[in-house]
């Protein structure tokens, strides 16, 4: 399983397996799940969507709303990741500015809790964005003083 980030066009895929064989293909969706077996053509998987559902997300990473919210001083961020992956958690401004990077690390399997500290930040509407591998989530928070 792998992702390809924030790309919109995807020239080729070139799996090299274990056994030595490589597979090249051509013409891949993007934002799509593909079962790519040994020396046969990808298909597209069952579970195969536009974009990633909140469904197949959430069986990977799970990002709670922080609490309490709105808040003034301090608030918690909870997520849980159902396997292991490279974490980062950031919070950004309504202008997409990253503000701060709380998590920046590869994680196990868990649940996990991050304090915030909004003493830095003035009243207002910021976002928390969560990506562990390729899935991303991002929520809203307002601070208010």
């Amino acid at each position: 399983e792998f992702g390809l980030r924030d790309a919109t066009l995807v020239d080729s895929v070139l799996i090299e397996w274990p056994s030595g064989i490589t597979d090249i293909y051509t013409d891949v969706e993007v934002n799509t799940f593909y079962d790519a077996v040994e020396g046969q053509e990808l298909s597209p998987a069952s579970s195969s969507t536009s974009a990633l559902s909140e469904t197949t997300q959430r069986g990977v990473i799970g990002l709670d709303d922080n609490f309490p919210d709105p808040f003034s001083q301090t608030t918690t961020i909870s997520y849980d990741l159902s396997r292991p992956a490279k974490v980062t958690l950031a919070v950004y401004d309504v202008l997409g500015r990253n503000l701060r990077v709380l998590v920046s690390s590869r994680q196990p399997a868990g649940e996990y809790e991050v304090s915030l500290d909004a003493s830095h930040l003035t009243s207002g509407v910021y976002f928390y964005h969560l990506q562990a591998g390729p899935y991303l989530k991002t929520k809203r928070m307002v601070v208010v003083r």
